[in-house]
Order: C-alpha cells, then structure tokens, then sequence
C-alpha cells in the first residue's frame, strides 16, 4: 500500500468522524465547484451525476458554506466564512432540464461556461450531449440566478494553441454571447483545463475578470487564476465533504 493511498484511507475516516468542520471554523476559504452534466439517469459518463446526487450535495453545502454567485466570489477573499459558488461546464441541455429546476427551488446561483461553436447547431460534443438553446438561456437568467459566461468557442484545449488563434477563440466566443444574451462576457473556463501559464496573462490582458481551470483545490488567496473542484460520479457524501473542506490538501 502506498503512502497516498494511505493517507487518502486515513483522511476519508477523519471525515467520518467530522474533523473537517475544525476546517470550516478554523481555516475557512472560498471553494468553486467544476459540474457537468446533471441526468435522471446516470450513464457512462464520468462527469455525469444524477438529479439525485445534486440534490444532497445542495443539502452538505447548505451546513457549511454561504452560496454566492462567482461574480462575488472572485471580487474580494473571505476571512470570516467559507464561501462557494456553483459552476457548470459545456451547457448541456440536461443543466436547464435537470439541474435548473433544483437550482431554482433552491434559489442558488450558478455560472455556466458555454462553448458556443455547439450552441444551435447539429454539433454534439460528449457522449451524443445535446446543448442548451440560446432561448433557454435566456429564460434562465431572467431568473437572475443565472450567469452565462465563455468557454471558448471551438471546445479545444488551449495548451495547442498559439497567441492568433487563442485570441480569435475568445474574442469570437465573447461577441456571439453577448450578442444573442445581451450580458457582459469578463470570465473565461478553459475547455480541458489544459493550458500554459503565459495564456492565463493574455486573456487578462483582453478585459477579463479571472480565469478559472480545472485544477482540483480550494482557493487561497489568488483571485486572477482560480481553481475549481472538479465534481464526477465517484464523489460520494464523505469524498464530496473531504473535497470542499480542503481536508485531503494537508
């Protein structure tokens, strides 16, 4: 047995046992969330959590963290409570059949980077997924619960791209949200979460607020260049709670 896997052992019986609450009172830091897709029924797909899944981990966030929208999260760091906001990759229809809906009666905000090269076409980008309608988004953020923000527009990972292209990427995904949803584009995920550190300045430099990756930890003090916790199938209730306390990053 290895030293991680033994550490990952003893850690998942500390969360058991509640110690991770001495991190929400003690320690408290600011946490963003990386979803997928929210089905009825679980497929294959790794990124996919059911409906169900959802709904409980609404009910642990709840216990320990204020929701808020990513917007303020990444304006200023929070010393007195923990805080986290919801994001959701690739607007996937099942987010406005399945999750919107919890989402609502929740009154909970959430951010969803969309990848537009696949919005109202006949492009399907994982497992056959079909992709929201500008329609639907629209009807979501007249919530104002929901926030829609660039993914880039072809999907690709933009660790292969040179300067030209990943300028032309963005800018273009920009200009075709904020033209058929009339809101102000400034946050930009990275498709794959593959990038190089250089690009995190480039897209800075073009006028945007933060850029967020797929590097699974909690967030210090950086409000630039933001990490999210990436949410699959294999979280379980004591996983889910050893990821957003920060537990498993001593």
């Amino acid at each position: 047995m290895t030293y991680r896997s033994i550490k990952k052992k003893i850690l998942y019986l500390c969360t058991i046992i509640g110690l991770p609450k001495l991190f929400y009172i003690f320690h408290p830091r600011d946490v963003i969330l990386m979803y997928h897709s929210i089905e009825k029924e679980k497929s294959n797909y790794e990124y996919a959590i059911s409906e169900q899944k959802l709904i409980n981990q609404i009910k642990i966030i709840k216990k320990f963290f204020i929701i808020v929208p990513l917007h303020e999260l990444i304006n200023k760091q929070s010393i007195n409570f923990p805080r986290i906001a919801l994001t959701f990759d690739d607007a996937f229809d099942d987010f406005f059949y399945n999750a919107f809906p919890i989402l609502k009666k929740n009154n909970i905000p959430a951010t969803v980077f969309v990848p537009t090269a696949f919005i109202e076409t006949d492009k399907s980008m994982i497992e056959g997924k079909k992709h929201c309608s500008w329609q639907q988004m629209k009807e979501m953020m007249e919530t104002g619960l929901i926030d829609f923000q660039s993914h880039g527009h072809c999907h690709k990972h933009f660790k292969n791209m040179d300067i030209i292209t990943l300028k032309n990427d963005i800018m273009l995904s920009k200009k075709i949200i904020e033209e058929n949803l009339s809101n102000k584009v400034d946050m930009f995920a990275y498709p794959g979460g593959k990038f190089h550190d250089w690009q995190n300045d480039v897209i800075l430099k073009m006028g945007y607020k933060a850029v967020f990756t797929s590097i699974s930890k909690t967030i210090h003090r950086e409000r630039k260049v933001l990490p999210r916790l990436t949410i699959t199938d294999k979280c379980d209730s004591i996983n889910f709670k050893m990821l957003i306390s920060g537990i498993n990053e001593i």
